[in-house]
């Protein structure tokens, strides 16, 4: 049993269903799993009450590192065409809800039955649920997050909710924030996204050599792009906000730094990298607090990045620092206010 001062719904998506128990004010508690044969791709969704507003937060779970299902969805690299929008990686779609037989229908039964028992696809219930909350209050707005595959799931929720001409629904989206994302979509899908969110409600966050948001490959062969502008962090946590088009004349540093990993250049850099996240884990309590103390777990995954440098730097943990230690004014000046120039006791902060 979690208590919390906020109402909270659980989700548990059985891959390609979900769960949902909807609970009272301050109790919230997860489903259990119907099923050993699958693990569930998870998305919680809480509402935050402040005010005459509220703000509904869904979150989707990255890869469960021991779930073969998970793995099979994030290694379909086939191409999905979303008529309308442009070519999408099929297994991130499957995740979502993509149904076998009618594929991507508006509206679909409330339930479905299978040999596992009553279950329900995960994009229309969440949908579902949406609808319920923003009617009971006007004000009420909703964003969308995820770290790794839940990334991916987050930037395509708003894409479906699109290629359904959900309006009213796309209106009150305040914002996408992904950590980690891979690659989703081509060429066309990635316009799409731009002209639906625009500049302002999509934020894409990458932290120094993570592997993920550098695959799929970006090239003749594979073709996966991103869209928007990267919020880049280096180890020392200091951020940079680039857009494609200010970047694209710098083939080394379309997007984020190495953009497809294996660039023979970042190799030195990289190894060193990953020696300075393992000394910067036992400096970080010291100089910041027991707070970002780091466990044995995460010391061990940082030896692995020793040997496989990127993989370390998808931890969540890393990303969970760069919300706390980057500087605020990297966000700020970028989208929020562009014309402003920041600056502290006259000196004008470094511009990215």
């Amino acid at each position: 049993m979690v208590r919390t001062t906020n109402a909270i719904y659980v989700i548990h998506m059985y891959y390609p269903y979900i769960l949902l128990d909807s609970t009272t004010s301050f109790v919230a508690y997860e489903t259990k799993l119907v099923t050993e044969k699958k693990r569930p791709t998870q998305a919680f969704m809480f509402i935050d009450k402040t005010g005459d507003h509220d703000v509904i937060c869904i979150s989707f779970r990255g890869t469960h590192p021991f779930s073969a299902n998970d793995w099979c969805t994030d290694l379909d690299f086939s191409w999905f065409l979303l008529r309308g929008i442009g070519k999408v990686h099929m297994g991130f779609m499957k995740a979502l809800g993509l149904q076998k037989e009618t594929l991507w229908p508006k509206e679909i039964e409330e339930h479905r039955e299978d040999e596992d028992g009553e279950k329900d696809f995960a994009y229309y219930k969440i949908r579902q649920v949406l609808r319920e909350k923003l009617e009971e209050n006007e004000n009420t707005r909703f964003i969308v997050t995820g770290h790794s595959l839940g990334g991916a799931l987050a930037a395509l929720f708003p894409a479906i909710l699109g290629f359904h001409n959900e309006s009213k629904l796309l209106e009150r989206l305040a914002g996408v924030y992904t950590f980690g994302q891979p690659r989703v979509g081509d060429d066309d899908f990635c316009r799409y996204m731009e002209d639906l969110l625009g500049v302002g409600r999509y934020f894409w966050f990458v932290y120094a050599n993570d592997v993920i948001p550098r695959v799929p490959f970006d090239d003749y062969d594979l073709r996966f792009k991103h869209f928007g502008n990267c919020y880049y962090f280096n180890s020392f946590y200091k951020g940079q906000v680039k857009s494609l088009s200010e970047i694209a004349t710098s083939l080394s540093q379309k997007e984020e730094p190495n953009k497809n990993y294996f660039w023979p250049v970042s190799v030195g850099q990289m190894y060193l990298n990953a020696v300075f996240e393992l000394v910067r884990s036992a400096i970080l309590p010291y100089a910041f607090g027991r707070d970002y103390k780091e466990g044995i777990l995460l010391l061990g995954v940082r030896l692995v990045g020793l040997v496989f440098p990127g993989l370390s730097a998808h931890c969540p943990q890393d990303y969970v620092n760069l919300t706390r230690l980057g500087n605020p004014d990297t966000f700020y000046k970028k989208i929020i206010y562009p014309e402003k120039d920041f600056s502290l006791n006259g000196q004008e902060y470094d511009k990215y």
